[in-house]
């Protein structure tokens, strides 16, 4: 599965804006985001086309996730997100 900048709610894939730091550089994005049994994660890759298997991504903070009001399928997250494809 390729990410999306729509929501797919049939397969409880959601949109999330974020700040991202890369480096010294920090960048606003839109991600996919899916809800496991631990909490939303946040996907950076899917592993394949079904769009069940992140293959890389980052657990979220519930209480810095908001669903943005009037937008079904689209949340805001507030908390401070590292790029872990940058982190050695």
């Amino acid at each position: 599965m390729e990410l999306t900048r729509e929501p797919d709610l049939e397969q409880g894939v959601y949109v999330v804006t974020h700040s991202l730091q890369v480096g010294n550089a920090r960048y606003l994005c839109v991600s996919d985001l899916v809800f496991h049994e631990d909490g939303p994660v946040m996907v950076f890759e899917w592993h394949d086309a079904s769009g069940k298997q992140p293959l890389l991504s980052l657990p979220l903070d519930p209480e810095l996730l908001e669903e943005d009001e009037g937008y079904e399928g689209f949340f805001v997250y507030y908390g401070q997100l590292d790029d872990p494809r940058t982190i050695h």
